[in-house]
């Protein structure tokens, strides 16, 4: 009688062991998933702003060869060249999904943009004129640009490393100058 008591509780014991553990494992799965699928959303959030950006250096690639080069985008009135300012705005508001490095080269562009714009018109000529004096200025922009997320997109998946990173600044504001 003793023998089968004692086979009965070490039974008892082992099903309830046994049941705890599977419990165990299965919550550490099922967190393990949800952290799984969280960083897959990062993830799928910072592509489509660096898919944004890779369209507008692909944009910024398009130029014109005439006596000196020019960006294909001086080749439109002061509307078109905000609209093409636009896509970089977007790209700029979707910070927090960027590295910081990715945020500083585009802040460059950002600025030099803003000194561009204080000479962009409606006059297709002059705005050519203004594509030839900035063209160097602004290949050494994209390139930046470029590197940045080449180096950003091979390191996509270590979403831990890119959270622990990521800081808050302050928020820079640019104005134009409508005189």
């Amino acid at each position: 009688m003793e023998t089968i008591l004692f086979v009965l509780a070490n039974s008892a014991i082992a099903a309830v062991i046994s049941s705890i553990t599977a419990a165990l494992v299965n919550k550490l799965q099922q967190d393990r998933g949800y952290k799984q699928d969280y960083y897959k959303e990062i993830i799928s959030k910072r592509l489509r702003i660096y898919e944004r950006i890779e369209r507008q250096i692909a944009d910024m690639n398009s130029s014109i060869a005439d006596v000196r080069p020019h960006h294909l985008f001086f080749e439109n009135n002061i509307d078109g060249f905000h609209e093409y300012q636009r896509n970089l705005f977007y790209a700029r508001s979707c910070g927090i999904w960027l590295s910081e490095e990715m945020n500083y080269a585009l802040s460059e562009l950002n600025k030099l943009f803003f000194r561009i714009n204080e000479e962009i018109s409606d006059d297709i000529d002059k705005n050519i004129e203004l594509g030839q004096r900035y063209y160097d200025d602004i290949v050494d922009c994209r390139n930046r640009v470029a590197n940045v997320l080449k180096n950003d997109l091979q390191n996509l998946y270590e979403v831990e490393k890119f959270l622990k990173k990521k800081k808050l600044k302050t928020t820079v504001t640019y104005y134009l100058n409508k005189d």
